[in-house]
């Protein structure tokens, strides 16, 4: 503990000590971090930081919760039976790969963590740790590089072997070794969703969002009248907020179908009405009908991604912009909306919809200010798939875009008098383009898949994009 904190008594210390003797208003101090306290999640992580330091494993410089080690290390270390002579095993196919959980017991310090373990067959033998806080996943290039590295870690704390990764942040992972897929399937979140917020035996729907009735910011409750309050209080026993979050989660994780009702839903949580809720329900409607059809008797995609090692496996993105649209929801800023998204291995890696943060004056800026958000990620992206050696050090990411303008702007400096008044930071979009960094490339509207991020879409056009975004079509 590296700040001077007490507690109470614990119960049961009365088994251990005879409390009796101790003085009235006796406490405890603590000298190690404990569940609870606000600094346990920032000590532990500073103890596997160091430790994983300590075996040879670098963090990413794009994400510090990424530790890589290279197969040079892993030969150089203390990782039996390699640091005994033996040679990493060949390039080829891996055999599965056994899954852990350490204890809640450490020997060295009485931290607590849990670890599961998979693995991808690459050329190198390199083995990787994804940290989330005391959940982590190990992955590398052979099983017997991975199998090296739990050894090592079991020699300093007590782990529990869970097998293969089948479960991750509520997440559920299916591999398909024959077909090489991976998918990521979120039905048994959504099912537990749809209890707590007693939508289990709701009607599906099966579109998110209903496009000829959006809500306003003329919706939400006014304050200012007896009519209004009485909604606003009544709203309280809403878990509104509540069910935000849960959609969010649902969103991030493997729903990206939903963002953009995500989105729009957001934007009224501070003051909501009766109709954001049942707005708020028609969502959980919409995964309801796909939990339901799932079971292959009707040509329902399910929800989650598959992810395909036969299918494209470089990094490519989308991006598309909603100018000044109203869609029911700002009359009084029409600020666009931006959407984008990542593709590799036949589904999506990282997608947004967020409102932009200015006034665009014209199609092309909206586009222009999308690009540039999305060529932030694109940066971003490139440089862990470096870290993780599927990229090569001058790999250019291709950017699609459905306006000629935008692809224009960025890559001509001259058209001055159209864009003097774009906000300079914008043009930052223009030297990753010089540098080859990203390229934009012109898309069909209809084969844009930032489409569904930025405004609601009709069955038809929202299924077929929602196929190609999951890796379902």
């Amino acid at each position: 503990m590296d700040k001077e904190l007490y507690m109470e008594l614990p119960p049961g210390l009365e088994f251990v000590m005879d409390v009796a003797k101790l003085a009235r208003g006796t406490v405890c101090k603590l000298v190690r971090g404990l569940y609870g306290a606000k600094q346990s999640p920032a000590l532990w992580n500073r103890e596997l930081d160091t430790y994983l330091r300590s075996l040879g494993f670098i963090p990413s410089a794009s994400d510090a919760c990424l530790y890589k080690l290279k197969s040079t290390d892993l030969q150089k270390g203390s990782f039996s039976p390699f640091s005994k002579g033996e040679q990493l095993p060949k390039e080829g196919k891996a055999k599965p790969q056994s899954q852990f959980k350490k204890g809640h017991k450490n020997k060295k310090k009485g931290a607590a963590s849990k670890i599961k373990a998979t693995f991808r067959n690459r050329n190198a033998h390199s083995v990787y740790i994804l940290a989330y806080v005391d959940d982590c996943v190990v992955t590398g290039g052979s099983s017997g590089a991975i199998e090296a590295v739990i050894d090592r870690i079991k020699t300093d704390y007590k782990v529990d072997d869970l097998g293969e990764l089948h479960h991750f942040l509520g997440m559920e992972v299916i591999r398909d070794r024959p077909r090489r897929t991976l998918e990521i399937n979120i039905n048994r979140y959504i099912q537990d969703v749809l209890e707590r917020f007693a939508m289990s035996n709701a009607n599906g729907k099966q579109s998110p969002m209903n496009a000829s009735n959006l809500s306003t910011k003329k919706d939400c409750p006014d304050l200012t009248t007896p009519e209004g309050k009485a909604e606003a209080e009544a709203m309280k026993a809403r878990p509104y907020r509540e069910l935000l979050g849960s959609l969010l989660w649902i969103h991030r994780t493997g729903g990206p179908s939903i963002a953009y009702a995500v989105h729009h839903l957001c934007m009224f949580a501070n003051n909501p009405s009766e109709k954001h809720w049942r707005q708020a329900q028609h969502v959980l409607k919409y995964l309801k009908y796909h939990v339901d059809n799932n079971d292959g008797s009707k040509q329902v995609m399910p929800l989650g991604i598959k992810y395909t090692a036969s299918k494209n496996q470089d990094l490519e993105g989308f991006v598309d912009a909603s100018f000044a649209d109203n869609y029911g929801t700002d009359d009084d800023n029409r600020r666009s909306t931006t959407g984008w998204c990542f593709m590799s291995g036949g589904g999506a890696i990282s997608w947004k919809a967020q409102k932009q943060s200015t006034v665009a004056t014209s199609t092309a800026e909206a586009e222009y200010i999308a690009a540039f958000e999305a060529a932030k990620e694109a940066v971003y992206l490139t440089r862990l798939g470096q870290d993780l050696d599927v990229l090569p050090p001058d790999y250019c990411v291709p950017l699609h875009d459905d306006s000629q303008a935008c692809i224009r702007i960025a890559g001509n400096p001259c058209l001055a008098e159209r864009t003097k008044h774009f906000d300079v930071k914008y043009h930052w979009l223009r030297e990753k383009v010089k540098a080859n960094k990203v390229e934009l490339r012109y898309v069909n509207t209809h084969e844009q898949l930032a489409d569904i991020f930025t405004k609601p879409l009709g069955v038809m056009q929202h299924n077929y994009l929602k196929g190609r975004l999951t890796g379902f079509r």
